[in-house]
């Protein structure tokens, strides 16, 4: 490639041709970087058989342009190639976050104006990325260019559909109807019931038995799937006496409220679940969503934030049911009650 650049005569060359030549002369330090020169090598032999055939006075030895008649040009059909979706080694994604994979896979995909150059301090620059790494991403950039669209899916796609295809697979529901991770750490310390009553607690997942181990209060230890257990002790639940007060609970988690009669006794006002509950909820959703995302990103924050993301899940919900709270409060005219939280909060906030 030096010696070939050696021969042309810049200053004979179009604008665009001059440009695109004199930025791989500058980008391989002219022509001396063996690894930059081999991103560079397939442009540059293009770039130089265009100036052979429709320049050929930029070229210092000479020559001649060969006037073809019409009748002897031979019309050559391209190959139809098959379009594969892009390889990337994996040693390429070490130490990136999906945002600057996906923003160099995007780079690669939908910029064919910048030249290779341009694109490896970019990537340097957006990423930081060595500029060694950063070649060896622009040297895919042909095969992103052939990818086909529609196979054509992002780092982060792809590893949202692994994480999703796996929890399907994992998650079991209890014998309530509750779902769980069989194999997540957090299942630890859980309480768990069996058709009797009697109370377990989940020890963690055994990878070996492919099921969760449950100890009991005298240390006996069972393996067994979470789908045959309750999360509630359902002979409690079972028992009349709590019947009444299991309804209640349950209709007040559903938005129903309890009103006093003039008597004195209580009683539920049926109603439907308020709009403005669906509401806050969305708007709590939208106000925690932006600071968990700082939180998060990559594998490394969430494991170095993991216990302030556990709080931050907390404080979100209880956060939606003190709104609610708020809502029912301000409903129901509960003027005093309404001061009271207003002088807390003035005093949390100062």
């Amino acid at each position: 490639m030096k010696d070939r650049y050696a021969k042309l005569d810049i200053s004979k060359l179009p604008v665009s041709y001059k440009k695109e030549f004199e930025e791989m002369y500058s980008g391989t330090s002219g022509f001396t970087d063996e690894d930059l020169n081999d991103v560079f090598a397939e442009n540059f032999n293009e770039m130089y058989s265009l100036v052979e055939k429709n320049y050929p006075v930029a070229i210092k030895n000479g020559g001649v342009i060969k006037k073809v008649g019409p009748e002897k040009v031979k019309v050559i059909k391209p190959k139809k190639v098959k379009k594969e979706p892009v390889s990337v080694p994996s040693a390429l994604k070490k130490k990136l976050s999906i945002e600057d994979i996906e923003f160099i896979e995007s780079s690669l995909r939908n910029d064919e104006s910048s030249t290779d150059a341009e694109l490896i301090s970019h990537f340097v620059t957006e990423t930081g990325i060595t500029e060694a790494n950063a070649a060896k991403w622009v040297k895919l950039r042909n095969k992103y260019l052939a990818a086909p669209v529609e196979k054509s899916i992002s780092y982060s796609e792809r590893t949202k559909l692994k994480k999703e295809a796996r929890k399907s697979k994992d998650v079991v529901k209890t014998r309530d109807d509750i779902e769980f991770d069989r194999k997540s750490k957090k299942n630890i310390g859980e309480t768990f019931y069996d058709d009797n009553g009697k109370e377990w607690k989940c020890k963690g997942y055994n990878a070996k038995l492919d099921e969760c181990v449950l100890e009991d209060a005298e240390g006996k230890e069972i393996s067994s799937c979470l789908k045959d257990m309750y999360t509630t002790n359902p002979v409690t639940k079972r028992q009349k006496g709590n019947l009444v007060d299991e309804c209640k609970d349950t209709l007040k988690e559903a938005g129903y409220t309890v009103k006093e009669h003039k008597a004195g006794t209580k009683s539920l006002k049926r109603s439907v679940p308020r709009p403005e509950k669906v509401i806050i909820k969305e708007r709590v959703e939208d106000t925690f969503t932006p600071i968990l995302k700082d939180l998060t990103g990559s594998e490394e924050k969430e494991k170095e934030n993991k216990e302030i993301i556990a709080v931050m899940e907390e404080i979100k919900g209880l956060f939606t049911t003190f709104m609610n709270r708020l809502s029912n409060l301000a409903d129901d005219g509960k003027l005093k009650q309404l001061q009271k939280i207003k002088d807390l909060l003035k005093d949390i906030i100062d």
